[in-house]
C-alpha cells in the first residue's frame, strides 16, 4: 500500500482470547443480524467451514489454526475487522466483504 501512496492507520490486534473474544462476539452479532454480507463468496464459505473455535474458562472465544482442517485466514481477517470496528462509530452501512 505504501508503494501506491495509500496511508492507512494501523491498529494493533492480538491473536489471544483478550483481543479475539470481543471480536468473535462482534462478528457473530454482525453475521446473525444480517449486517455481515459476503456476496456468497465460495472461498469465504469454504474457510467458514474450516474454522474451529477455542473457548477459555471465561467464555471468550477465538479461532484456532491448530485444530482447523484447512485455511481460515479470510474469516480470521473478517473477525479482526469486526473487532477493530467496535472502536469506532457504528457503521450506517452493512459490512460488505468481497474476496477476489
Amino acid at each position: 500500500l505504501d508503494d501506491e501512496g495509500i496511508d492507512l492507520p494501523l491498529e494493533p490486534f492480538g491473536s489471544g482470547f483478550v483481543s479475539m473474544g470481543p471480536a468473535v462476539d462482534a462478528f457473530e452479532t454482525a453475521l446473525l443480524s444480517g449486517k455481515m454480507l459476503h456476496n456468497g463468496n465460495p472461498v469465504l464459505n469454504w474457510q467458514a467451514g474450516n474454522i474451529v473455535v477455542d473457548t477459555d474458562a471465561s467464555g471468550n472465544r477465538k479461532p484456532t489454526k491448530n485444530r482447523s482442517f484447512d485455511k481460515i485466514d479470510g474469516i480470521v481477517a473478517a473477525i479482526m475487522a469486526c473487532g477493530i470496528s467496535q472502536k469506532f462509530e457504528e457503521p450506517a452501512m452493512p459490512y460488505v466483504m468481497y474476496l477476489t
